[in-house]
């Protein structure tokens, strides 16, 4: 009896010694334990921007950078500058991420950097800095600006501009549509029968999507007979017959222009092209820089991919020397515009038609199934969406003398909480193409097999008999050769029904920083 009650007094004395020293027992570790996971579930992640400093004066190639405080798992770092469209950071813990100044005009601009993690939770950070960039004759100061000698390849022997197509020296805004060649058997593009879209009855454009306007033909020349015999000399007294004369080449008439009262049936419809076009976005945005790029490539691209301006992407008043420029390099253009308004709709529209550029490829909301843009899924419903889409349709064919091509462009396998990727598509009859942008965010897993994100893409398009563009795509920070394997391989394949792409260098997907994948394109895409 004694015994056991020795025993009662030893273990309840250590268990009092043990609360007062705080040594946890199994009872009060389990609490511990989930309160400890209940402290973590309620703290927020916590995201800073470490560099620029606040109000540091910058110039051309600026690295932002910074840190992150989440125990869940980020899944991603996006950054905003000046309103311009986001980067995506390398990086969670630490993150950074390049962005050329040389785009913003100078003066104070806004950082802002947002993060998401795992469980849905997401954080930003602001930063003011003061664009300061000197002005240059060229656009371009060259990639010189890019620190690091992992990024500095100079090749001045290769540095050529490309010799360009003959052009007619009036560039009317509609054009005759061109005979289509048949390719050989077992090239791309080498059947010769139409696609759905094309016997569908809609109106067909000026020549294939993303290729270059052909030129006018004239349609009488000078007859040989009609030049005097030098054996016949004329009497002194007489005048030369007005027969006798050359007879003048007649101006081609130009075609009517669409009725803009008249409520479309469908978008244009492009022909199908005996290969898939090839475009590019530059960082500059200029023409002429994006003619180095492909001498420097050994391709020739026939689209120049440009976005409007503005945080809204509402407006479009490029440079005066842009123009010659953008018709110089021969290049069809395509321009991303945002949430505009029919009237911001009708004063790109007009800008476009005056400057010969009545047959551009318009992309109107593009990335709308993300959650990044003002019209993403976290501003719009799908049916506000395809209201303010079919809103600005309207009003860009209502221009007169307007031939455009209209492009619904989703982000490759993005479906947001409570949406599908495809629930704002807004109908066959606004959309010529339907597009989609894709960026190598899983580098180094690409072997050449179908990637998850593009089959559906690929598989919609078909069910709505529409041709496919990349309106999009490129490298996110690792030279990745296998991934322009892959893309090469979407595109060459006819089933796809690819009608042009369109890569994006800029930021971290500048193509001559990797010299694999540089090589790489060159093969794949160059001829």
């Amino acid at each position: 009896m004694s015994l056991n009650l020795s025993s009662r007094l030893v273990r309840g004395g250590i268990a009092v010694i043990a609360t007062m020293v705080g040594v946890p027992t199994a009872a009060s570790a389990l609490s511990t334990t989930a309160a400890t996971a209940a402290h973590r579930t309620e703290i927020r992640p916590v995201i800073r921007i470490r560099t620029p400093g606040a109000d540091e004066l910058v110039h051309g190639t600026l690295t932002i950078a910074g840190s992150i405080h989440d125990s869940r798992g980020v899944t991603r770092v996006l950054i905003w500058v000046g309103g311009r469209r986001p980067v995506r950071a390398r990086g969670t813990a630490r993150w950074a991420a390049r962005v050329l100044t040389t785009r913003l005009r100078n003066g104070r601009h806004l950082i802002v950097a947002v993060m998401w993690d795992r469980a849905g939770f997401t954080a930003r950070a602001e930063r003011t800095i003061t664009v300061r960039n000197v002005a240059s004759r060229r656009r371009n100061p060259g990639r010189a600006t890019v620190p690091g000698p992992r990024f500095v390849r100079f090749r001045p022997e290769r540095r050529r501009w490309p010799t360009l197509p003959a052009r007619a020296p009036a560039r009317p805004t509609s054009r005759p549509t061109p005979p289509r060649q048949v390719s050989p058997p077992g090239v791309v593009g080498s059947d010769p029968t139409p696609s759905p879209s094309q016997t569908s009855g809609a109106p067909s454009p000026p020549g294939p999507a993303g290729g270059p306007p052909p030129a006018a033909t004239p349609t009488a020349t000078p007859s040989p007979t009609s030049t005097p015999t030098p054996t016949s000399t004329p009497s002194p007294t007489s005048t030369p017959s007005p027969t006798s004369a050359p007879t003048p080449t007649p101006t081609p008439p130009p075609s009517a222009s669409p009725d803009p009262t008249s409520a479309p049936t469908a978008a244009p419809s492009p022909s199908s092209p005996t290969s898939s076009s090839l475009g590019f976005f530059v960082a500059t945005e200029s023409p002429s820089d994006m003619g180095s790029l492909a001498s420097t490539l050994g391709v020739r691209p026939s689209i120049f991919s440009d976005y409007a301006y503005g945080p809204d992407f509402n407006t479009f008043t490029p440079t005066p020397t842009f123009w010659p420029e953008l018709s110089a390099s021969g290049a069809q253009l395509m321009l991303s515009v945002g949430n505009v308004t029919p009237a911001e709709a009708t004063a790109i529209g007009t800008t476009l038609v005056a400057h010969g550029y009545g047959n551009a490829i318009l992309r109107i909301m593009w990335e709308m199934n993300g959650n990044w843009f003002p019209w993403g899924t976290q501003a719009m419903s799908a049916s506000q969406y395809v209201a303010t889409y079919r809103a600005a349709y309207a009003a860009f064919a209502a221009v007169p003398g307007a031939n455009f091509q209209y492009v619904w462009s989703v982000n490759a396998g993005t479906a947001e909480p409570g949406r599908t990727e495809f629930d704002t598509y807004p109908g066959d009859a606004y959309v010529t193409n339907i597009g989609f942008d894709f960026y190598d965010y899983n580098s180094g897993t690409h072997t050449g097999v179908s990637d998850s994100a593009v089959p559906p893409v690929i598989a919609f398009a078909a069910s709505q008999g529409k041709p496919v563009s990349i309106d999009e795509w490129g490298l996110n920070g690792f030279d990745d050769p296998a991934f322009i394997d892959y893309v090469a391989s979407v595109v060459d394949n006819p089933a796809n029904n690819v009608a042009f792409q369109v890569y994006f260098d800029a930021d971290a997907s500048i193509i001559t920083q990797y010299p694999l994948s540089e090589s790489e394109f060159t093969k794949d895409f160059a001829g």
